[in-house]
């Protein structure tokens, strides 16, 4: 929800977490742009409203980011895979593609790309509860079977130094206890059995080689935001202008506006 610097003490704090207010809070710029590979959150939110937001990197190109490798396991160790860490490193696993189960499974396919099943789907949120949890106005999930994580993953959702807490009646939430990272949602009415446990995992932990909107991995759902009319009635010019902004992106990246069920 925060940090402080040691050498200056000075506090950077979320905003997320206070009612809006722009006589006290504005928010005007992406920082740090040049670390999300492929393009980042500044590709969805050009601007608020009539206000063009601003893009600052440091000069020393620290923000350069680093270059996440290509991974393979699975049972034969050719299996395609996908890297998800929190930022300490204390929560690691991997994802692999959708596979003939996954497809066959009527809980499981309603969560895969309608347009290529080789992927999972990418979706915004900006509803209460996660801008709470979170600390930020816009959250971005992925949706994988529990299952499927290697290394294997309890309904728990505990793995290395991750911690959970409920968020809400059937919600249970995990972050890493160490760097805060937020991992996984997880949710009553998404658990029919273990083998079909859709759970929601943070894609900020993802570290595909091709940039942080993995998009070799995830076809993003452009045409609607979940929770959007929360989002409205916490930041309308935000949450209006992410909207219009991500439907842009995605005729361009898709060559239509992508609208569809999830789940």
């Amino acid at each position: 929800m925060g940090d402080v610097s040691p050498d200056d003490g000075m506090w950077v704090i979320s905003t997320s977490l206070f009612e809006k207010d722009e006589s006290i809070f504005q928010i005007k710029t992406h920082v740090f742009t040049e670390s999300a590979l492929g393009g980042g959150l500044n590709d969805w939110l050009p601007q608020i409203g009539d206000r063009k937001l601003r893009i600052w990197n440091p000069d020393d190109g620290s923000a350069a980011p680093g270059q996440p490798q290509v991974e393979y396991g699975g049972a034969d160790g050719r299996e395609d895979r996908l890297r998800a860490q929190c930022h300490c490193g204390g929560v690691s696993f991997t994802i692999p593609r959708p596979n003939e189960d996954d497809l066959a499974s009527p809980a499981i396919s309603s969560f895969l790309s309608p347009i290529d099943k080789t992927k999972w789907v990418g979706s915004l949120d900006i509803c209460d509860d996660c801008r709470g949890t979170s600390g930020s106005h816009i959250m971005a999930w992925a949706f994988i079977p529990l299952d499927r994580c290697e290394p294997k993953i309890k309904p728990d959702l505990l793995i290395g130094t991750s911690k959970t807490f409920i968020s809400s009646a059937g919600v249970l939430r995990s972050f890493c206890g160490r760097c805060g990272a937020t991992v996984f949602y997880s949710c009553d009415e998404r658990r029919p059995n273990d083998r079909e446990n859709v759970v929601d995992v943070a894609i900020g932990i993802l570290r595909a080689p091709e940039g942080v909107k993995a998009e070799n991995w995830l076809i993003w759902r452009t045409g609607r935001i979940a929770n959007y009319e929360s989002g409205l009635r916490y930041d309308e010019a935000l949450a209006t202008s992410l909207s219009e902004s991500l439907a842009d992106w995605g005729r361009e990246k898709y060559g239509q506006n992508l609208n569809f069920t999830i789940g």
